[in-house]
């Protein structure tokens, strides 16, 4: 079972808040900034994933916690 880095961003980012240190970093995709056809569906669930690293990003950087993403143009992946 592979859990997203959703579900750990929101059961780790409380113990970073109150101890005021810790990053997390998503890993997305190119596709999460730039749409290509017959990728609709892959390119919506990245371009949701920057919007909530972002949001993260401003919600918890007065606490000293750092957010990050990685958008990697290509990997080899069972995908392609």
């Amino acid at each position: 079972h592979v859990v997203g880095g959703e579900v750990v961003a929101h059961a780790v980012l409380p113990y970073m808040v109150e101890r005021k240190h810790g990053s997390v970093v998503f890993i997305s995709s190119i596709l999460g900034k730039r749409a290509l056809p017959n990728n609709a569906v892959y390119s919506a669930t990245k371009f949701a994933l920057q919007g909530l690293a972002e949001g993260l990003r401003l919600e918890t950087r007065r606490y000293g916690v750092h957010i990050g993403i990685v958008a990697p143009s290509r990997t080899r992946t069972s995908m392609h």
